[in-house]
């Protein structure tokens, strides 16, 4: 009984700065990241697709908080059919890419378009070696004044 007490107060001086700290800085995604992450094109066999406007956990010093936006979803296709759908539908949304393909499918794609950048990849799990499961990682930074 006393070692489950003590336990508790470990957990309560440790976790309560943790639980208090974590909700200071939450931040959610600025609406232009999460309006922009709706124009993305939706993989035509993705199970699941996910644009995450939740609240993130984000230190102002050291990141640029609420200028990114995870979308993720979830397809049987292979990387290389995914990498080439997305390298051709995007430019039809004008978004560009250097991407090219020498000896193999690179392991993620970079785009860009006015102030955002999308960099789609697979997201691996935990000691996982295939996946199903893609990311793409939307950034969009706030537009200077006068452009």
């Amino acid at each position: 009984m006393r070692s489950l007490l003590l336990l508790v107060l470990i957990l309560s001086v440790v976790g309560l700065p943790l639980y208090l700290y974590a909700q200071k800085h939450l931040s959610t995604p600025k609406p232009i990241v999460v309006e922009t992450a709706k124009t993305l094109p939706k993989y035509p066999t993705a199970k699941y697709w996910l644009v995450d406007e939740g609240k993130q956990l984000c230190i102002e010093q050291l990141f640029n908080c609420g200028n990114s936006i995870p979308v993720t979803f979830t397809t049987e296709d292979k990387w290389e059919s995914i990498y080439g759908y997305f390298r051709q539908e995007m430019a039809y949304y004008n978004w560009t890419t250097n991407s090219q393909v020498f000896t193999s499918v690179p392991g993620s794609i970079v785009f860009g378009r006015d102030n955002c950048q999308a960099i789609l990849s697979p997201n691996y799990g935990f000691m996982q070696k295939t996946t199903q499961n893609y990311k793409i990682d939307l950034t969009c930074q706030p537009k200077e004044p006068g452009q």
